[in-house]
């Protein structure tokens, strides 16, 4: 009896550090808000360290380990952002409507719904679709967040994003897809089967297909300052004719920063106390074009394929001057430290896609990719007063990188079964040059090569509001990595992964849309 009675209370300190966070978000009315994101943050203006989404009812319940100091931040489309400080659990939290004009228009639509463990938003008809940008109509989605054009998925890594069933590899690319042109968009946070285990989330844009015929153009001119100017620059063109449509793009982004830095630093030893002082100063200036091209095929709302070409090109360059002062029992020195760096990258990206109906319940997706690069980092770093440390530094990287992947569906009312099958090269170079041996490190050469193929099969059933779904997947990865050219240093790893996945939830929830204008 005595090592239950101590082993409970060795539990009760550690039980004791996670607090509950429970609540409810509402509107003006008291009507509950559904698919609020509700985001745990360490101060007003801090990033998200943790987060949820209200449920149905618009309850929320998370655990923390502290929560002085914490503040949520709670948002829902259509509505102010509210900043509320934790206090005692539950909370109400009561959600402003965004007012115009002071003309209010009431219409319900079904804005959010979740279905076979997917949040589906409703763009098209909603207000969703009168954002700028398709950035922002995503940055709105419940479970995601956005800071400085990077979204992430509460509890999750950076998601992959894909408009239709394409990958888009630069997050640029939404620039050229505007709102109006989206039907819906899908949060998965358990991708499943036919994803690899470094897939977190995915969030797939649905579109429209694009009525009416002809050219049509979209510019676009942007500028901001920090310290220093930066401008960014976009042009699209289109022309649709029937079944066929030929886009072509490009845009140019500059981006200017000034950096101060002042630190200091204090060693006490048996004999001395040392002083290091750091002023720094720093100038970044980096461009980026790029050019877009390709033509789609769009005969019905069933078939759809098409090709692209992407090519990038950037410049990163950095000029520093510091000025290093050291005091030793009052004696002082002085130095100066210069560095200017260069990176310029350039990529060439070709894909090609198909999505069809082939009836009797069967669709197919096919993806192919092609990706060849090269990227430099020149680095040259000197002491005006001591040659000696002068360190002058060249690396770069060349990769090539093509895949493909095939997705067969077949779904009727009552199951949706999903199998298919990928696969991708990857061959890199990297080499380093340094021209100062004197600091112990070396030049290099090393090429890595990797194949990867898996096989899945997934399933889903629906029965009322119960959804159940299971799938396996089969990974194959054959890597290779030569050490400065000498295969005697050839690594070969085969991995077999085996993932069996089971899920249930409650599907077709759905909140409506309050729209106040």
């Amino acid at each position: 009896m005595k090592k239950y009675l101590v082993f409970i209370l060795m539990l009760i300190p550690f039980s004791s550090w996670a607090q509950s966070i429970t609540g409810t978000v509402v509107d003006s009315d008291g009507q509950s808000i559904a698919f609020a994101n509700v985001a745990l943050c360490q101060s007003k203006d801090s990033t998200i360290i943790a987060g949820c989404t209200s449920d149905e009812n618009g309850k929320f319940y998370f655990t923390t380990e502290s929560t002085e100091g914490m503040y949520l931040r709670i948002s829902f489309v259509g509505y102010k952002t509210k900043l509320v400080e934790l206090g005692v659990s539950p909370l109400r939290v009561t959600l402003e409507s965004i007012m115009l004009n002071e003309v209010t228009v009431v219409a319900r639509r079904k804005l959010y719904e979740q279905k076979n463990g997917e949040m589906i938003a409703n763009v098209k008809g909603t207000i969703l679709e009168t954002f700028p940008k398709t950035a922002d109509v995503i940055a709105q989605l419940p479970f995601v967040s956005s800071q400085n054009g990077v979204f992430t998925v509460f509890g999750k890594v950076t998601p992959v994003v894909y408009i239709n069933n394409r990958l888009v590899k630069d997050l640029k690319e939404l620039d050229q897809l505007m709102p109006s042109e989206i039907k819906k968009i899908k949060v998965n946070t358990m991708p499943g089967e036919k994803y690899d285990a470094t897939v977190g989330a995915v969030i797939q844009i649905i579109t429209e297909k694009v009525q009416g015929e002809g050219l049509s153009w979209t510019l676009y001119a942007g500028s901001k300052r920090s310290e220093r100017w930066s401008a960014e620059e976009f042009a699209s063109l289109n022309y649709r004719h029937k079944v066929w449509d030929v886009f072509g793009s490009a845009y140019l982004i500059q981006k200017h920063q000034q950096i101060k830095m002042k630190a200091n630093q204090q060693l006490s030893v048996a004999d001395a106390v040392h002083e290091v002082g750091y002023d720094e100063k720093e100038k970044v200036k980096s461009n980026r074009i790029a050019a877009v091209g390709g033509i789609n095929y769009n005969p019905n709302e069933k078939i759809s394929a098409g090709v692209q070409y992407v090519f990038n090109h950037s410049t990163w360059k950095n000029d520093m001057l510091n000025n290093i002062s050291h005091v030793v029992n009052n004696e002082m020195e002085e130095e100066q430290q210069l560095a200017l760096s260069n990176k310029p990258d350039h990529t060439h990206n070709i894909n090609a896609y198909f999505s069809g109906d082939l009836g009797s319940g069967l669709s197919l997706d096919f993806n192919f990719d092609w990706l060849k690069g090269n990227e430099s980092d020149n680095m040259y770093s000197w002491f005006p007063n001591d040659a000696s440390e002068d360190v002058n530094t060249v690396s770069n990287r060349q990769y090539g990188y093509y895949a493909s992947k095939g997705i067969l569906t077949y779904a009727n009312k009552y199951v949706n079964i999903e199998g298919g099958g990928e696969y991708s090269y990857t061959d890199m170079t990297q080499t380093y040059d340094i021209d100062n041996t004197t600091l112990g490190i070396n030049n290099s050469n090393d090429v890595t090569k990797q194949n990867r193929w898996a096989l899945f099969v997934s399933a889903k059933s629906q029965f009322g509001n119960w959804g159940f779904g299971a799938g396996i997947r089969y990974e194959d990865i054959d890597f290779d990595y030569y050490k400065n050219n000498d295969s005697r240093y050839a690594q070969l790893t085969i991995q077999y992964n085996f993932n069996a996945t089971r899920s249930k939830y409650k599907g077709d929830s759905s909140s409506d849309e309050k729209q106040r204008l």
